[in-house]
């Protein structure tokens, strides 16, 4: 038999011998425990109800503050790749006297530097809003470059 402790926020089983059970903890049919685990395995949370019984509740996402945090240090990550790939294209574009080329990266440069504190980004009230705004500045910065410049973009933003 299965039960479950409020006060330990955790289930027992009485088959196991010599098991401290608590003393608020009651019983749970076999079909409400598999619903409850089934549950947990979708991302809910096992907890109490005001009765103490085992309940799942949608586990809370965590705040925007932080998911956001991990979005930037992702875009920080691609952006340096394009960086790095950009600067293969500006040397050699430099070696081969392509100014035009050479002035497209440096300005592209110093708009992907300040990707993560654009307007766009620091307007971004949730992760869909700020997804989109680090998109669309990726799409006008690269819009900006010469066709094979664009591929960095391409090649890193899939």
């Amino acid at each position: 038999m299965k039960l479950f402790s409020p006060s330990a926020g955790g289930f027992f089983d009485t088959h196991i011998l010599d098991l401290a059970i608590p003393d608020d903890a009651r019983e749970v049919t076999p079909a409400h425990y598999a619903a409850l685990f089934a549950a947990q395995a979708q991302g809910f949370d096992i907890v109490a109800d005001a009765a103490g019984n085992p309940v799942a509740k949608q586990r809370a996402s965590a705040p925007f503050s932080v998911l956001a945090e991990r979005h930037l240090e992702a875009t920080r990550k691609t952006r340096d790749t394009i960086l790095n790939r950009l600067a293969g294209i500006g040397f050699a574009a430099m070696s081969d006297g392509d100014s035009a080329t050479v002035a497209a990266i440096a300005a592209a440069r110093l708009r992907l530097l300040d990707i993560t504190t654009c307007a766009g980004v620091l307007a971004a009230e949730d992760l869909d809003a700020l997804r989109l705004a680090i998109a669309d500045e990726y799409a006008q910065i690269a819009a900006t470059l010469p066709e094979e410049a664009q591929r960095a973009f391409a090649e890193n933003l899939q």
